[in-house]
């Protein structure tokens, strides 16, 4: 990832679409899209930052539960927000992700940025003791219990309306008696293996039988659609098909495929 990453968001979002400045359009496909909404930050930092006082009640204000809950959510949500950016950090080499890589523990991570998981995951939870912070304050304030449920119910539509997404694009799939025969048919023949014709071409410039052999299909989209319908396709059958589509591709694929 890179800093300008946690400010980008999808054309698709309903608050966010037309990304006014500072925030920077991004893309599903791209993975790129980080910024998880100025709400969810909102709440997160008063999970962290809002301190009870005597008469606060709520087991969100309990010093015990604030250090050993929000405490380490916030520890475990800086640390994968530091391992998103991968090795570097501004140019600067990052210890915290280089020396586990090094030693072996990351070695089987492809994609740093995947760590926004836990980011994600983290900043979920410190807005779960924001809410909760908030909900009790406003309840003992502002006349009991049906203040604080009014008020996370507010809450709670903010957060859909600023998460919500339009006109993804998705492809419809076959189901059921849609499913052309031939899948059905595959179920019965026994241990059969199979392979799907014809596959996308490769471009121009894709080298051909050595380790590595330049694996570039013409038309990456098509290629990427036409490989994971074959693989969901082979639902219908669980016969072992040399098609298929993942972020890694293993070399004997890339052989039998050239």
């Amino acid at each position: 990832a890179t800093a300008s990453d946690y400010l980008r968001v999808l054309p698709e979002s309903l608050v966010y679409g037309t990304a006014p400045p500072p925030l920077k359009p991004g893309s599903v496909g791209d993975a790129m899209a980080l910024f998880p909404g100025i709400i969810v930050i909102a709440l997160a930092a008063v999970g962290v930052l809002l301190r009870g006082k005597e008469e606060d009640e709520a087991l969100a204000f309990s010093s015990d539960i604030s250090r050993k809950g929000a405490g380490f959510f916030l520890f475990i949500t800086v640390i994968a927000f530091l391992l998103t950016f991968g090795p570097e950090i501004g140019g600067v080499s990052d210890p915290l992700y280089s020396v586990p890589y090094r030693l072996g523990p990351f070695r089987f991570i492809r994609a740093p940025i995947r760590f926004y998981v836990i980011v994600a995951l983290g900043l979920a939870v410190l807005a779960g003791y924001g809410t909760a912070k908030l909900t009790s304050r406003c309840a003992r304030r502002w006349g009991g219990l049906r203040a604080g449920r009014l008020v996370g119910a507010a809450l709670l539509v903010l957060l859909v309306i600023e998460l919500a997404t339009f006109n993804l694009h998705v492809d419809r799939v076959a189901v059921g008696d849609e499913v052309p025969e031939v899948y059905t048919w595959l179920e019965n023949q026994g241990e059969v293996q199979v392979i799907e014709l014809p596959t996308s071409p490769l471009g121009e410039g894709a080298r051909r039988y050595d380790w590595d052999m330049g694996f570039l299909p013409l038309d990456p989209y098509d290629y990427y659609y036409r490989e994971s319908l074959v693989t969901y396709l082979s639902t219908y059958h669980w016969k072992e098909v040399l098609n298929g589509y993942g972020g890694y591709q293993p070399y004997s694929y890339r052989r039998i495929f050239t």
